[in-house]
């Protein structure tokens, strides 16, 4: 590979990489951690944190299909544990658009592609061959 090819995909993986991490950020800030709260504030417990699902770790399971749990404590202080989907209730359409966003493996890939192409469009002009 020329070096031009390793720069292209050294730029693009970075760039993708920053998309991933903030729109990652944004579902936390702006959908994960108010949904945990307000089931804590329902429930009487107190909200202690988030965990996102790619730092589940659990005996044989796996993190596919999961958004993260809501770290809780009870008025004793027992920690408490309750998934994300348990905590926003009935709802359909938020979560399951929210939980791409919690999924930076997805977000990663799909803004490779889409960074790529954009990249693409704009340098091939230039590039004569």
């Amino acid at each position: 590979m020329k070096p031009i090819h390793w720069f292209n995909l050294i730029f693009v993986s970075a760039i993708s990489a920053g998309i991933a991490y903030f729109v990652f950020q944004w579902a936390v800030t702006s959908y994960a951690e108010p949904t945990c709260r307000a089931y804590a504030t329902s429930q009487g417990l107190t909200y202690t944190g988030y965990e996102p699902a790619i730092f589940y770790v659990g005996s044989g399971q796996t993190n596919l299909g999961r958004d993260g749990d809501c770290k809780l404590q009870d008025a004793s202080g027992t920690p408490k544990t309750i998934t994300l989907v348990t905590a926003s209730g009935p709802q359909f359409g938020a979560p399951f658009l929210t939980s791409f966003a919690l999924r930076p493996d997805i977000i990663f890939g799909a803004a490779f592609f889409v960074v790529a192409f954009i990249y693409a469009m704009i340098t091939r002009p230039f590039n004569k061959q």
